[in-house]
């Protein structure tokens, strides 16, 4: 499968509802901010290979809690990573990297494991990720619709250093967790604790 066959089949699944359709614009945007990043740092990375991981990275937002409830009945064991029990059960917002990267597995089978692994951790991290990883992780936190506070200061820094630009982009995500007291789960903590090298309190 080519990857415009791959573009035009994965559209056609996102043009269910209104509400699939405006993700697929998202994705569009990750898709322009990952390859502009990718060409200004010259990563190196294979643009296929960008525009792939981006282009599936939320295909877990194609289906329901319910539906991602069942496929957990079936497979927790496959979706949980063994190192982080809490992860389910604290953290619905990012149950589509994870069951989203076994659906591009199963849907999929030819897309390599470094893309699948970009994909799981694209809203958590983790420590010690791949450039892919790191740059599909700025890329969805900075395409062109966001607009929390110092965007712009964050759409600037990754575009002049990118290895920072990840790094500040990090601490705002832990940042706005703290603030908001919503649940740190343990993947992001340890990813903040590996780049930033500072301990979290709980």
């Amino acid at each position: 499968m080519t990857y415009q066959e791959l573009y035009e089949e994965v559209k056609a699944k996102f043009s269910r509802n209104e509400f699939t359709l405006k993700r697929f614009s998202h994705i569009e945007r990750v898709i322009r901010r990952a390859v502009k990043l990718n060409d200004i740092h010259k990563l190196g990375l294979p643009v296929e290979e960008v525009k792939i991981a981006c282009l599936l990275h939320d295909y877990g937002k194609l289906f329901s809690s319910n539906e991602i409830s069942l496929f957990l009945d079936s497979a927790r064991e496959e979706a949980l990573p063994s190192d982080y029990p809490e992860l389910f059960i604290h953290a619905k917002t990012i149950w589509h990297s994870f069951i989203g990267a076994l659906w591009v597995k199963r849907d999929y089978p030819f897309v390599s494991d470094h893309i699948i692994d970009a994909i799981k951790y694209h809203t958590t991290g983790k420590p010690n990720m791949t450039t892919l990883g790191m740059l599909l992780y700025v890329s969805d936190a900075t395409e062109e619709s966001r607009t929390y506070e110092n965007i712009d200061y964050y759409r600037i820094i990754t575009e002049q250093d990118f290895l920072l630009g990840f790094k500040e982009v990090l601490i705002d995500t832990v940042r706005i967790i703290k603030e908001r007291q919503y649940y740190l789960h343990p993947l992001t903590k340890d990813t903040y604790e590996f780049y930033i090298k500072e301990k979290l309190n709980d």
